[in-house]
């Protein structure tokens, strides 16, 4: 008595269906992580930079010399793509100043010159509040605004 041949297996139909839907859950999965990544970056950058206003107002209201034997004001000053932390008053040649270059992001400011001041001894903003935008280039995610009162207290960060 001979058994019938049974051929297991899939049809190439079968097999083109799955690595279809393979292919749409890896291209949507990839797309969703590349937003999380923008939006990380966008995030560190903002903490970074409150960071750095943060340590420019101690520093004026501890009355840190800066290697110059008497207390000074300290700031930030913008650019485009990042900012630079420096010793009133501000001078783009002077070595002791420590740029911050942004990758993919673009600030716009409403300080006046561009640059926030903290006076010594009080941390006040020099000129008064305002507030700093930062935008993602290569994301949808943004933009972030940063708002500085007259005090120079983080109010909000949105």
């Amino acid at each position: 008595m001979s058994h019938p041949i049974h051929h297991s297996g899939h049809t190439l139909i079968e097999l083109l269906v799955v690595m279809g839907m393979f292919t749409i859950l890896f291209a949507v999965s990839s797309f969703n992580l590349l937003g999380a990544r923008s939006h990380t970056s966008l995030g560190t950058t903002v903490d970074t930079l409150l960071t750095d206003l943060r340590g420019q107002q101690t520093r004026a209201m501890n009355g840190d010399t800066g290697g110059s034997g008497s207390p000074s004001d300290y700031g930030v000053h913008f650019l485009t793509n990042g900012y630079t932390l420096f010793q009133a008053p501000y001078s783009p040649s002077d070595p002791s100043n420590l740029t911050v270059s942004l990758d993919d992001v673009v600030i716009t400011n409403t300080f006046p010159s561009d640059e926030v001041v903290f006076t010594r001894g009080s941390g006040e903003v020099a000129g008064g509040g305002a507030s700093i935008r930062l935008t993602g280039t290569t994301s949808p995610v943004g933009p972030l605004i940063i708002t500085l009162n007259r005090f120079g207290v983080i109010q909000s960060v949105n």
